[in-house]
């Protein structure tokens, strides 16, 4: 029971150094920063499953050009009489059906994962304008409470140099007085 009542108030106090310590503007922009290292990560990846994608759909139509000539092969050999080369042809046709199939399959997941990366960095990028945005409304609110602190001081400034003045001013007129006194007291003596 002591321990965790000595262990929460190091926390306390940890967690409470911590927020003294953090500057927003500064917390602001580095988020900022990991955000675009993220937005940066996910343009590299949108970029190679484009191109992962083109190579799939080239293969894709490759194997449809293949499937054609192997169709148009076993024709020709069934006609030639050669049932055996045939069937090879149309084994063979068969895998390359099969190939396109999964082609077509990984063509899908492909523009799939590019869709939800896309959409992903786009809410990046929102998310990264909106702390911007806020960075700046931070930054503005910071000059304008440097700007009233500024203000208030000069204000503090004149009151007190007012207050010095009219210090200044009855300590003239103690010393006007105790002048005058004196003059008097020599013209008497």
């Amino acid at each position: 029971m002591v321990m965790k009542r000595i262990s929460s108030i190091i926390k306390a106090y940890v967690y409470e150094g911590l927020e003294k310590l953090e500057d927003p503007m500064l917390m602001a922009k580095q988020c900022m920063r990991d955000i675009q290292g993220e937005m940066d990560q996910l343009e590299e990846t949108i970029k190679k499953q484009e191109t992962h994608e083109k190579k799939l759909v080239h293969q894709l139509a490759e194997a449809k050009k293949l499937f054609l000539r192997r169709e148009e092969q076993a024709r020709m050999t069934i006609q030639a009489g050669e049932d055996e080369l045939a069937r090879k042809i149309l084994v063979s046709k068969k895998r390359v059906w099969e190939r396109m199939t999964q082609y077509e399959q990984l063509i899908n997941k492909t523009r799939e994962d590019l869709k939800e990366q896309k959409e992903e960095l786009e809410n990046s990028q929102i998310k990264y304008e909106q702390i911007k945005e806020r960075n700046v409304d931070v930054r503005l609110e910071k000059k304008a409470r440097n700007q009233m602190e500024r203000f208030e001081e000069s204000e503090q400034y004149k009151t007190s140099s007012k207050h010095e003045d009219e210090w200044d001013q009855k300590k003239q007129d103690v010393d006007i007085e105790n002048e005058l006194n004196l003059l008097k007291a020599k013209i008497q003596s």
